[in-house]
């Protein structure tokens, strides 16, 4: 069985995130709120769901291909594969007082600007600060943090290939 790298490090993020909520109080009220720290973790996050889905769509018979684009290759494969839009992660800690804590991260919810095209909103984030984040510090939201966050850890189950209820 191959070593699972992904998890301790999902693991200390969520972590960080834990501990952020000590900082911040996290209602609905805070979600726009966006900060350096976000951003930081949001493009970490974002790092990780790229190198992950790429593993998990060759492990999974992905077609192979010299440059693979992780979110219109890799998650599209793995949504055919397994439904992703369907997962729903729900965030459970004492120090979340959002009313909606269920999340949804690979339904494409949110339009790419001037491109039209729906993205997940926590790529749709991580695009926007990875290549102009002088002007998009609003992406690096609570939001889009715990939207980012969700993804990961679904991957990661898939990853680890166990069952949740």
């Amino acid at each position: 069985m191959n070593t699972n790298l992904y998890w301790p490090v999902y693991k200390n993020i969520e972590n960080e995130i834990l501990a952020l909520m000590n900082n911040i109080h996290f209602d609905d009220n805070q979600l726009k709120v966006y900060s350096s720290k976000n951003i930081d973790l949001i493009l970490r996050i974002s790092a990780e769901i790229e190198s992950i889905s790429k593993e998990l769509y060759n492990r999974n018979g992905g077609e192979q291909k010299h440059y693979l684009k992780f979110d219109e290759d890799c998650l599209k494969f793995l949504d055919k594969l397994w439904n992703l839009k369907d997962k729903v992660v729900i965030l459970s800690s004492y120090n979340c007082f959002i009313s909606d804590k269920e999340f949804h991260p690979f339904i494409r919810n949110e339009q790419n600007e001037g491109k039209g095209a729906f993205k997940y909103s926590w790529n749709n984030a991580y695009q926007h600060i990875k290549h102009d984040r002088v002007n998009s510090l609003i992406y690096g939201s609570i939001k889009n943090l715990l939207s980012a966050a969700s993804a990961l850890y679904l991957l990661n189950i898939y990853y680890k290939d166990i069952t949740i209820d």
